[in-house]
Formats: structure tokens, C-alpha cells, sequence
């Protein structure tokens, strides 16, 4: 009975409240496809139990613990033997990796640690499943051309680069990481954060004038593994750079994935840098009424 009200739930409500089209079908229609992996039903319920956590405060110890059993036994199926990304594995392959990235950036901000330094650590481990994502997809971009992805992928061919345009607050940061005389070498990796960041915000932007509170893995997923390094050292200007991709996360407040996490991250990035980083933070502490205004201003 429990497996049936998790079902349930998925399908009437989690799955929906993602609000993700991919061409003329949504993400209950594509549940048919994915139902074919053990490993994706473990997570699939595992997800509905998350999201029940956070409807549920009362039992939220318990639909954690539920669905960190699930996750276990859906991560232990896709490990066995080994996974072979085929045409036909390729759709659940896929969405599993997105689906556990997905969980695990909610249980970093809505089920956050307290200390913001544990906080850091364990969203540089949602940032990493989130370069598992991108390994997958690599691996599997061929054949999610011939799949019912397809339409998914021609979203990130099409909008995801940088056109070489930064908004201002993105443009300020860059010219002080620039300023800092900091080498090459972590020059180069944040002016690439930043760069991924803007090109984030240009596919999020519409969605999030239109009132849309799913923003998609976004900036995760693109961003390199050197600058996650650099956030589990607590580098001062990495953390600046997080607060920044946290305006996005405000603008999906409404989200049960997201909840409070960016206003979190953004007060808790200021108090921790102190006053000398005020001039950088300039943008993201921002005090307004509507976060999505202020996306506009910092990436618009």
C-alpha cells in the first residue's frame, strides 16, 4: 500500500509540479518509458517521498528516511553490473541521473545543516552528481536525438552557450575577480562560472517572468569541477559567485525543491565574508520585494 500512495503521489502531483514539457508530453507521460529500469522506480518513489517531507512536516523524519531507502536501493540497481547506455536504456540512464541530482539539491537546501560550512560541503556534493548528469548525457547524446529527449536536447543545443553578452551585475563581478590579480588559473575558472551563470539566467529568465517556479539544474550542470574545489576551500570569491546563482534559486522560493535555500545561501554567504566583501555582494544582498526584478537587474 505505501508503494501505491507513493506512486500515487508522483504522478498527481510531484511529477506536475515540475511543470517540464518536452515537446508535446510531460514528465507523466514519459513514466511509461522509465518504469522498464528497477533502478528508476526505486528513484521515482524515492522522489515522491521527498517531496512528501516537505508537505508533510509533521512525518518528515520518516519520508526521509523512506526516501534516502529508496534512493540506496535505486543506486544500488543502477550500479549492478554495471549500466550499458543503449536506445534502449539511454531515456531512463538519463533521467535518473537528472532525477537524483534534483533530489539531492533539495535535500541540500530544504533539509540543509545548520553550519553553513557542512551546508557547502554537502551542496558541493549536489554539484557534483550534477557533473554525473552531464557525464551521462555525453555518453548518451546520440541516442537522445532518436528518443522521446529529443526535444529536451534541442533546448540545451539551442540555448545553452555563451553569447558573449554579460548582464551587470555578472559583468561587475567578473571585473572584480578580474582586479584581483588572483592568476591565471583561478581567473579562468571563475570568469567560466561566471560566463555559466549568465547563460543559466538567459534560459531562465522567460520561464521566470512567467511565473514558472522550475528552473532546471541549471548552472550545476555546467559549471567545472576545479571551481567546486574551490568552494569546498571556502575561497571567498567562490562563495560570492554561489550567492550570485542563488538570486535564481530566489526566484523559485515557491518550489518545494528550493524553498528558502537562496535567501539562505545569500545571508549566510554575508555574514560569513564579514563587510570586506560587501562591494561584491553588492548585487546579490539586494533587498527587494520581487526576486525576479532583481534577476533582471543583475543577468537581464
Amino acid at each position: 500500500m505505501l508503494h501505491i500512495e507513493l506512486f500515487y503521489h508522483l504522478l498527481s502531483d510531484t511529477l506536475p509540479g515540475l511543470d517540464v514539457q518536452l515537446g508535446e508530453t510531460d514528465l507523466v507521460g514519459l513514466v511509461p518509458h522509465l518504469l522498464k529500469a528497477p533502478y528508476m522506480v526505486n528513484e521515482l518513489l524515492a522522489f515522491s517521498a521527498l517531496h512528501l517531507s516537505t508537505r508533510h512536516p509533521e512525518r518528515c523524519k520518516y519520508y526521509r528516511t523512506l526516501a534516502t531507502q529508496l534512493q540506496t536501493h535505486a543506486i544500488a540497481n543502477f550500479q549492478e553490473g554495471g549500466l550499458v547506455i543503449d536506445q534502449e536504456t539511454c531515456v531512463p540512464a538519463v533521467m535518473f541521473s537528472s532525477i537524483v541530482g534534483l533530489h539531492a539539491l533539495c535535500d541540500s537546501l530544504v533539509h540543509r545543516e545548520k553550519d553553513f560550512a557542512h551546508f557547502v560541503d554537502k551542496f558541493v556534493h549536489c554539484f557534483r552528481l550534477h557533473l554525473g548528469v552531464r557525464t551521462v548525457f555525453t555518453e548518451a547524446w546520440a541516442m537522445i536525438r532518436q528518443s522521446v529527449l529529443k526535444p529536451l536536447l534541442a533546448d540545451v543545443e539551442r540555448q545553452h552557450h555563451f553569447d558573449g553578452r554579460l548582464g551587470l551585475g555578472c559583468a561587475k563581478l567578473l571585473r572584480l575577480v578580474q582586479a584581483a590579480n588572483l592568476g591565471d588559473h583561478l581567473t579562468r575558472i571563475y570568469k567560466q562560472a561566471i560566463e555559466q551563470l549568465q547563460v543559466s539566467a538567459n534560459v531562465f529568465i522567460p520561464s521566470a517572468i512567467a511565473g514558472s517556479q522550475f528552473f532546471g539544474a541549471g548552472w550545476p550542470l555546467l559549471v567545472c569541477s576545479e571551481y567546486n574545489d574551490l568552494l569546498l576551500q571556502r575561497r571567498p570569491e567562490a562563495l560570492v559567485i554561489l550567492a550570485h546563482y542563488a538570486i535564481m534559486l530566489q526566484c523559485c522560493r515557491g518550489s518545494w525543491i528550493v524553498g528558502d535555500g537562496g535567501h539562505y545561501i545569500i545571508q549566510s554567504t554575508r555574514d560569513w565574508l564579514g563587510s570586506e566583501w560587501a562591494e561584491w555582494l553588492e548585487w546579490a544582498v539586494t533587498d527587494v520585494e520581487d526576486p525576479v526584478k532583481l534577476l533582471l537587474q543583475v543577468y537581464g
